[in-house]
């Protein structure tokens, strides 16, 4: 019964929000979407260069792995940041930490859900343009065969649970941390 309760305020509070989660969730979809493209290329079989080519993208992927994480955390501070007044004024109300911490777990869950999946699926249309786009700038002919990896989507999916996994636990960090006021000057 209060599982459904949590969930039910986490995906109001995400309706009520969603100008500030439309733009987090736009960016995570993107990021996750750009990774899932670049980790297919670096892995694919019918990728020509050799073993030079294949280094390079590997570096490629951990580079973007790390921006990856870097942009959502800026992203998500910037999310928390203006949802902590509101967050303050449910404290104030009665709700106790915990139980703001099961809200924010849900709408981590529910955004990292949206995110991985569509951020997938937009990176799976995307991935053979993106792949004969390069074979057109590097001048290696272009083979229209296309190779969908499940690993590399098994792989982009933990990458991103982990990133949300670390984007939850630095939010619980910061509202059980914080007071009650200073969760209501949170937004300033």
């Amino acid at each position: 019964m209060t599982r459904h309760l949590y969930l039910r305020l986490a995906v109001g509070n995400i309706k009520n929000n969603r100008r500030f989660y439309f733009p987090f969730l736009l960016t995570a979809i993107l990021t996750v979407a750009c990774f899932f493209i670049m980790m297919s290329t670096s892995q694919s079989p019918t990728l020509p260069g050799g073993e030079t080519t294949r280094i390079v993208m590997y570096l490629g992927d951990i580079i973007v792995a790390l921006f990856s994480v870097i942009f959502l955390y800026y992203t998500n501070s910037f999310l928390i940041k203006r949802r902590k007044k509101e967050l303050g004024l449910y404290n104030i109300l009665g709700l106790e930490k915990r139980h703001m911490a099961k809200v924010l777990c849900w709408e981590t869950v529910l955004s990292g859900l949206i995110a991985i999946g569509l951020g997938l699926g937009l990176g799976a249309l995307l991935d053979r343009l993106m792949y004969l786009l390069l074979l057109n700038l590097l001048r290696f002919d272009v083979s229209m065969t296309y190779t969908f990896l499940p690993r590399v989507a098994i792989l982009t999916g933990a990458l991103f649970a982990a990133v949300f996994l670390l984007l939850l636990l630095s939010n619980l960090i910061q509202v059980g941390r914080a007071k009650p006021i200073e969760l209501l000057r949170g937004g300033q």
